[in-house]
């Protein structure tokens, strides 16, 4: 699976052909899911976390020869269900397998979180409107991920401390730049942080 995904990308880096990547994407990580649920253990951990990585490392590089390769329009280029899909099924399947170990899920999330800011931050410098897509959807993903490894790894109150001051935040970015979506994102993490705080 891993030789036929290297495949998949190189034929993404060759040619724009999206209806391939999906079905390499969801065949790959349905077929891994599933031997997940009925073979995996945790001593299986260490061979199986290199090709869960591998996994990701593939569907990410198709995602972004998809959309940088080929010159297609903007909205077009960028494909939402490989963007968003390969690190929330990723992170998902992570999960699982960190499940046994204390804190690492929470090292998890922030890891991917911190991976798609630097991402973001590279394709923001790229000064083209595919590049600004690519940019906004990958620091949402990052941030989305820091923010979940808060309450993996802290108690109510350190989680409500650190979501009312990233929804601070969000929300004055979401002012400064005039996006109601950032603003209302901003709000929603005071309301978490309330209920978090509350709990």
């Amino acid at each position: 699976y891993l030789v036929l995904g290297v495949a998949i990308a190189a034929m993404a880096w060759a040619r724009a052909w999206r209806a391939l990547n999906l079905l390499g994407f969801f065949a790959t990580f349905g077929i891994a899911t599933l031997w997940g649920v009925l073979q995996y253990r945790p001593e299986h951990f260490a061979s199986t976390e290199p090709f869960l990585l591998g996994f990701f490392a593939v569907y990410l590089g198709a995602s972004l020869f998809y959309a940088l390769r080929h010159r297609l329009a903007a909205r077009r280029a960028i494909d939402a269900t490989m963007i968003f899909g390969v690190p929330i099924v990723a992170f998902g399947l992570q999960a699982a397998l960190t499940r046994p170990f204390e804190f690492a899920t929470a090292y998890s999330a922030l890891a991917l979180g911190a991976f798609y800011l630097v991402l973001g931050a590279w394709a923001a410098r790229r000064h083209d409107e595919v590049g600004r897509w690519l940019a906004e959807c990958f620091l949402a993903i990052g941030l989305g991920f820091v923010t979940l490894a808060v309450p993996l790894a802290l108690d109510a109150r350190w989680t409500s401390a650190v979501w009312a001051i990233e929804g601070a935040g969000v929300y004055w970015m979401g002012r400064r730049q005039d996006r109601w979506l950032a603003r209302a994102a901003g709000l929603a993490l005071q309301v978490f942080a309330t209920a978090s705080f509350l709990d």
